[in-house]
């Protein structure tokens, strides 16, 4: 299980072409601040973007509640990006 990204890679995505990858419609904004990550090989830094999709909207992927999150089991950066996330509402 995995929150909705886009490839990693070494150039800062513009936010138009993160919107562009996204699973669903929604209307995308960049979050402050970044989601550090140090894996054994490389260092990453993630910028975050949050949307409110409306309910039973199209969305490629599984979906669930923030209310169910933790019954979920997500890598250690993933759990860092939901905290960030969680920390700007």
């Amino acid at each position: 299980m995995e929150i909705p990204s886009t490839p990693w890679r070494e150039q800062e995505w513009k936010l138009a072409e993160a919107v562009a990858a996204a699973p669903a419609t929604a209307r995308w904004r960049k979050l402050p601040g970044a989601v550090r990550h140090v894996f054994t090989h490389f260092s990453l830094e993630l910028a975050v973007v949050r949307g409110r999709v409306r309910p039973g909207a199209a969305a490629e992927g599984e979906w669930c509640g923030l209310d169910r999150l933790d019954s979920h089991a997500l890598p250690s950066v993933m759990r860092k990006v939901a905290r960030h996330v969680l920390a700007a509402q």
